[in-house]
């Protein structure tokens, strides 16, 4: 099993941490399931809208999504990644027909190159470019730069807190992956050096079959010891490391650790 040193963590690996995969799912479904309304502002006053685009938010933003798929889809990206993106598009007459996700990683997001400045969003490269304005996109972002072009993700920016998970994690698959047996040596009058490397293949056989048979201990020969070579989990606290990675997770996504399930 690996142990990264470095805190770059992929939205899949932060995800296969199962307090990360419960806070974004919470927020994401969460926030999906909430009733959707639309209003207008007029010379009276804000009122309850029921005209286009309210029937694509709340039912079919485009043909093969609900409008629980699309926001769900759409804040689970905001949850990881930190933004998500939507194309609104528009007939000729500038009606709302469908609304798009966009994939994040295949956008760029600049200013015009006019005075204006203008926030625009460019999908592809070259010729095959599609450059869409800020009135055609739906943007959503976690935490912006001072700029107002790029963002903040959470798995970016606190990776440090989700690697110390996984590698915490790690660890403990080393053990549990092992049978429970932790690396040892063994010390004694060996002969040889393929001696003492039959005698590590005899220890280890008869604690992996002393374990199977619910047995407490193995016999050894006569001058001979076993040292652990790594610390044990409790002297490793990895029980209080990963209830800290817990919580350290839920305050990234600024939840109550009970709602990570941490009773």
């Amino acid at each position: 099993m690996d142990y990264s040193g470095s805190s770059r963590v992929t939205v899949e690996e932060a995800l296969s941490l199962p307090a990360v995969w419960a806070a974004v799912n919470f927020l994401a479904s969460t926030m999906a399931s909430l009733p959707l309304q639309v209003y207008r502002t007029t010379r009276s006053g804000r009122s309850k809208y029921g005209g286009p685009p309210a029937p694509l938010l709340r039912m079919a933003p485009n043909p093969w999504q609900t409008s629980y798929d699309w926001r769900h889809m759409m804040f689970t990206s905001l949850f990881t990644a930190g933004r998500a993106l939507s194309w609104i598009e528009r007939d000729g007459s500038g009606r709302v027909v469908a609304i798009w996700p966009l994939p994040l990683d295949e956008v760029v997001v600049r200013r015009s190159e006019d005075r204006s400045g203008r926030v625009q969003y460019v999908r592809g490269k070259g010729r095959a470019a599609t450059v869409y304005e800020a009135d055609e996109v739906i943007d959503l972002a976690f935490l912006r730069t001072a700029d107002g072009l790029g963002h903040y993700g959470p798995i970016d920016q606190c990776g440090g807190a989700i690697r110390q998970a996984l590698n915490a994690r790690a660890y403990a698959l080393t053990i549990f992956g092992a049978r429970g047996i932790p690396p040892f040596v063994i010390t004694g009058p060996f002969q040889s050096g393929e001696a003492a490397r039959r005698a590590a293949d005899d220890v280890a056989r008869a604690a992996a079959r002393a374990m199977a048979d619910g047995r407490p201990a193995i016999a050894l020969p006569a001058g001979h010891d076993i040292k652990r070579i790594m610390d044990s989990p409790d002297k490793m606290q990895l029980v209080e490391a990963q209830k800290y990675a817990v919580t350290e997770i839920a305050r990234v996504y600024g939840l109550p650790p009970v709602f990570l399930q941490d009773l």
